[in-house]
């Protein structure tokens, strides 16, 4: 199974970003810099990943959950946010849902026909740290969140694993997700 999605990441200097990415040959896309709180641009899927990055610079930063929780009232200038994206209402939905099942999503499995244009835009430009696991996968993580990499035929995203989930997993809608094996 393939999932349509796209992957974030956040960088310090999107521009020097986008250069860096053309220099490995990939195609930039979408570029916006002139909303100061969130500028963009996404790196067009190619043979090699399959999907949409974005990448964004922003100096704001989300709410931690309990922040989230702790108030209804929200000023959206003081979070990351596209142009236009200025609803302030966005997380109400959240006061009308009852807890259920509690996790934290864990690391993208994204598929890659090769692994070292896949070392060199994560690590290279996006500046993760890699590890390889035992059965080849490569791990590249940053503070906030984790790829794992895996040799494919097809590229994509092929799944999400979960952190501190429930033993059964989490089902989103069609989806699910399932906690990552520790090795």
């Amino acid at each position: 199974m393939h999932v349509v999605a796209h992957r974030l990441f956040t960088v310090p200097d999107l521009a020097d970003a986008v250069r860096r990415v053309r220099a490995l040959g990939l195609t930039v896309t979408g570029e916006s810099y002139d909303h100061v709180s969130w500028r963009e641009a996404f790196i067009v899927p190619e043979r090699t990943h399959g999907t949409v990055l974005q990448l964004a610079q922003s100096e704001l930063a989300y709410p931690a959950p309990a922040e989230l929780l702790a108030t209804r009232d929200r000023n959206p200038d003081m979070y990351p946010s596209s142009q236009g994206a200025g609803d302030p209402w966005w997380w109400e939905p959240l006061w009308d849902t009852g807890p259920e099942s509690q996790a934290r999503l864990g690391a993208t499995r994204l598929g890659s026909t090769d692994l070292d244009a896949s070392r060199r835009l994560f690590r290279g430009v996006l500046g993760a740290r890699l590890t390889e696991e035992q059965d080849g996968t490569l791990r590249f993580a940053w503070p906030s969140g984790s790829v794992l990499v895996h040799r494919a035929n097809r590229p994509g995203i092929t799944g999400m694993t979960l952190e501190d989930g429930p033993p059964a997993g989490l089902r989103i809608g069609s989806a699910s997700l399932t906690p990552e094996a520790r090795l």
